[in-house]
């Protein structure tokens, strides 16, 4: 694994963690929001009732719909009113649904990311386990083979200037020029 490749594994495990804690803070938040507050109540405020046979009493039928009376009044035409409020109480659901699925594509954007996530960290336990063990093994194979292939050519070079009639034991850098057979002559005869 290369280092930009942890960089980036470690940016996300570091914003997966922030958006994790981010998402506890406004968990909690909203879960205090939803918590009935408890109290004790007035005695006066108390009502005492009785019913026969134990039966609760019917759940009152109120409209839940808002009369004209509640609607605020922004024009002087009372049906541009209406219509004014049908329109923004239109445009208000239509957010809260497109709202509603873009959160759901993220929750699924983020849910395919956590796996990925999850993966990584599996690979790179792995890697950890068994590839510093591999990546050294490579290397020293590596230079096995360099090293053979480097003893090869020393062997062929030195044949070859023996051939040409070099002592051997001067460097090819501080070496005479060595003349070469020429080629052309033997080739005429």
């Amino acid at each position: 694994m290369t280092e930009d490749e942890r960089r980036q594994l470690a940016e996300l495990f570091r914003e997966d963690d922030r958006l994790r804690a981010e998402h506890e803070q406004w968990m909690a938040r909203r879960e205090a929001k939803a918590a009935s507050p408890v109290r004790e109540s007035d005695p006066a405020a108390l009502v005492y009732r009785t019913n026969e046979n134990g039966a609760p009493a019917g759940a009152s039928v109120t409209d839940t719909a808002p009369s004209d009376d509640d609607l605020v009044q922004l024009f002087d035409d009372p049906e541009l009113n209406r219509r004014f409020t049908h329109t923004m109480g239109y445009v208000i659901a239509e957010l809260r649904h497109e709202w509603r699925s873009e959160v759901a594509s993220c929750r699924r954007n983020l849910a395919v990311c956590r796996r990925d996530l999850v993966k990584l960290r599996e690979q790179i336990d792995s890697d950890t386990q068994n590839g510093v063990e591999v990546y050294c093994h490579s290397i020293e194979r590596r230079l096995a083979l360099l090293e053979g292939e480097n003893i090869e050519l020393k062997s062929l070079l030195g044949a070859t200037l023996r051939r040409l009639g070099h002592t051997g034991d001067a460097k090819l850098g501080n070496a005479d020029v060595v003349d070469l057979p020429n080629w052309r002559r033997g080739a005429a005869r």
